[in-house]
């Protein structure tokens, strides 16, 4: 089964869970998705949502039926200690299959988070004695940084309404899947881990990839970063499911007006 989580909400005293999934052929959509909060099931069902953009993407009339939405009936992350939460695709044959998610969802001011591991939101650089960088995952993980291994680029600079917003895509070395996290540096101090998932079906279409759909991204930041005494150094990177990361590729200069706005190293 193949699928993704692409949004976690809490509204009104209820939990939404968004997403597709349907059989590898993207031929037939799931016919159950399975919720399970804490390792029990509390959702077994779907309502069916349309995406056309599914269809453009993976080429496949039949996946405008692969959208689901799920509400569960309580605000679940509420919970002194939130829960761990795992969600299934199961297709006609009863064969099942964890979707694919992103390790946390913006909410707000919140970070909802899914998938049988939990990791900080902190992040850090760290230089290597032979010139060499790292990135450190909160737990002390090294992540190495290997250009090639990802691919990517930030389409969009833009500073609105007392935020920066940072747009664009990223996804594995053969397109073959969107990339797990977007992490953002500020000068050399995380400030974004995560981003909200943006369809991409020109995509699919340029890399001749349906599974890159959901492969584009949207960051806000707070503050207008680039109004300061000193503009910042911004770098951006994407960290694969397996835990290789990547810098992005960026412009040296995006125009906003009669501003410059500058990104990376240099």
């Amino acid at each position: 089964m193949d699928g993704a989580v692409d949004v976690v909400r809490q509204r009104e005293g209820r939990t939404r869970f968004s997403g597709w999934a349907s059989d590898n052929s993207h031929r037939t959509p799931a016919d159950r998705i399975a919720i399970f909060v804490n390792g029990e099931a509390d959702h077994y069902g779907h309502t069916e949502v349309s995406r056309s953009d599914l269809v453009d993407g993976f080429g496949s009339p039949s996946m405008a039926r692969a959208g689901f939405d799920v509400v569960l009936s309580e605000p679940i992350f509420e919970q002194d200690q939130p829960p761990m939460v795992r969600i299934f695709a199961i297709s006609t044959t009863s064969v099942a299959s964890e979707l694919w998610y992103r390790s946390e969802y913006a909410d707000g001011p919140h970070q909802r988070r899914l998938g049988a591991s939990k990791r900080e939101i902190r992040y850090s650089l760290l230089a290597n004695q032979d010139g060499s960088e790292s990135i450190v995952s909160p737990g002390g993980e090294t992540i190495a940084i290997m250009p090639g291994t990802m691919d990517g680029a930030v389409d969009a600079v833009r500073q609105q309404e007392a935020h920066t917003r940072v747009s664009g895509w990223a996804s594995d070395g053969e397109h073959s899947r969107p990339a797990d996290q977007v992490v953002i540096f500020v000068n050399g101090e995380a400030n974004h881990y995560g981003h909200d998932v943006v369809s991409r079906s020109d995509l699919a279409k340029a890399c001749v990839s349906p599974s890159i759909v959901q492969a584009g991204f949207d960051v806000i930041l707070p503050g207008l970063l680039f109004e300061r005494d000193r503009p910042p150094i911004v770098r951006v990177f994407a960290i694969s499911a397996s835990g290789i990361a990547a810098e992005l590729r960026y412009l040296s200069e995006y125009s906003e007006g009669s501003r410059t706005l500058k990104l990376g190293k240099h």
